[in-house]
């Protein structure tokens, strides 16, 4: 399994930049792989690093803004639904930072896969996203759209309503374990979109 993690992430940094001319700077850059199902486990260690990865505390925020002044802005997006959804680290940069840029995201990517979320930032991340799910679940709407959601995958729709407990119990060695699982699923797609400089 180690040997298979290292080939892994020797794949991920030969991956070809996709570059998407557009008549805008900043860039836009983007490193993503396919992200989880709703529902799962996996979901919910998305979701503790999708709070881990946003924010000016974040390490991926003070590695690219603060430490090497590469981009005004990072973040990640993860979405998961009735389909397999998409994990993407994102930055808005110069274009003649565009390419060190993308290595820092693939970097944190692999920070995250290699070594896992630590302890105080995962501790941190959790409590962001307990409190995130309960401000959703203060929604009509959203109890339903997680209800029907677990319909959708065969699961109590009850359990759909029992996030907050879920994530409360998560350990930090389960939480990266699942992201590991995650984020090493798919082959891993960069892109650079806005002003490409030859």
């Amino acid at each position: 399994p180690e040997a298979a993690s290292m080939e892994y992430l020797q794949s991920r940094r030969t991956a070809e930049v996709k570059n998407i001319p557009l008549q805008r700077t900043p860039n836009t850059v983007i490193c993503a792989t396919a992200g989880g199902f709703a529902h799962t486990r996996e979901y919910y260690a998305l979701l503790i690093m999708d709070a881990a990865l946003n924010g000016l505390a974040s390490c991926l925020f003070k590695e690219v803004r603060e430490k090497r002044s590469l981009a005004y802005s990072t973040g990640v997006f993860v979405n998961c639904g009735l389909v397999q959804g998409i994990t993407a680290l994102h930055a808005g940069v110069e274009p003649s930072k565009a390419a060190e840029a993308l290595n820092c995201l693939s970097d944190e990517l692999d920070r995250v896969i290699g070594h896992g979320l630590g302890e105080e930032e995962f501790s941190a991340a959790r409590l962001a996203a307990l409190s995130s799910l309960a401000r959703q679940m203060e929604s009509v709407d959203a109890k339903l759209m997680h209800a029907q959601l677990a319909l959708f995958y065969g699961d109590d729709p009850q359990e759909s309503l029992n996030s907050q407990q879920i994530i409360s119990n998560m350990s930090l060695n389960e939480c990266n374990a699942l992201l590991k699982a995650a984020l090493t699923r798919s082959p891993r797609v960069l892109i650079n979109a806005g002003k490409i400089l030859s």
